[in-house]
């Protein structure tokens, strides 16, 4: 989950131990606590960065697939 200051669009990129994007989507979301769930079904075990921009807000996060 993650937080945005107000309503507006977001863009949600994925990108492997290599810097390379796998994954790159944009949507709207509303002011407050907003979710958003990752379909990691098509990518391979390893290394990646989540990474979530709301107008000059991002936050990057880092998980694995085993």
């Amino acid at each position: 989950s993650f937080y945005a200051e107000k309503s507006g669009t977001v863009t949600e990129k994925v990108t492997n131990a290599l810097g390379s994007e796998v994954m790159n989507r944009t949507f709207e979301v509303s002011a407050g606590e907003n979710k958003t769930e990752l379909n990691r079904g098509n990518l391979p075990a390893g290394v990646y960065f989540y990474t979530i921009t709301n107008g000059r807000n991002t936050t990057t996060k880092r998980f694995s697939i085993n």
